[in-house]
């Protein structure tokens, strides 16, 4: 697998997966609650261009499996969260929007983006990594754990402003 970050080449594929996964969740049990046309979406994936943030990720033929914002940009309600290790904006990594095509689901990929993370976390100086997710999102919960982040919290939020969901919060310091 081969994570690098996105271009505008890459936005097509990336709003393409969001799509699929809307699709998939159509006949399947939905974990994430995302909503179709509003989060996430094409413009989502712009602004994660635009800004630098957006990385995805490709199997050894080259073809898309999973993308995911790296960022320092920590939503409103994290400034709300008990989070067990105090630090700046700065020196805090936190990924959004992980999402791994259907079919290649339960393959590492989710891992291996994490892993990810938390190196890029490392390399600019931070010192704790967070993550939030759906309350309902049970496998993205159990990678984390897994992983040795630690769940701090559950609350209600507003992803982007838009969906109104309850969230978990993990923390894990890098």
């Amino acid at each position: 697998m081969k994570i690098t970050q996105a271009t505008t080449a890459d936005i097509d594929e990336v709003a393409e997966s969001y799509e699929k996964l809307f699709d998939y969740y159509e006949t399947h049990p939905d974990t994430t609650l995302w909503k179709r046309g509003v989060y996430p979406s094409r413009a989502w994936a712009e602004t994660g261009v635009a800004n630098g943030w957006l990385y995805v990720m490709r199997d050894e033929e080259g073809h898309f499996v999973a993308s995911c914002f790296w960022n320092q940009v920590q939503g409103k309600e994290y400034k709300d969260q008990p989070w067990r290790y105090p630090a700046k904006d700065s020196e805090v990594m936190v990924g959004h929007t992980l999402c791994v095509l259907p079919g290649v689901k339960h393959h590492g990929i989710g891992r291996a983006f994490v892993e990810f993370g938390m190196e890029l976390g490392r390399k600019r100086g931070c010192k704790v990594m967070r993550f939030d997710t759906h309350i309902d999102n049970i496998p993205a919960s159990h990678l984390y754990e897994n992983m040795g982040f630690r769940l701090v919290s559950t609350g209600p939020a507003i992803l982007n402003g838009l969906v109104p969901v309850t969230l978990r919060y993990y923390e894990q310091k890098l």
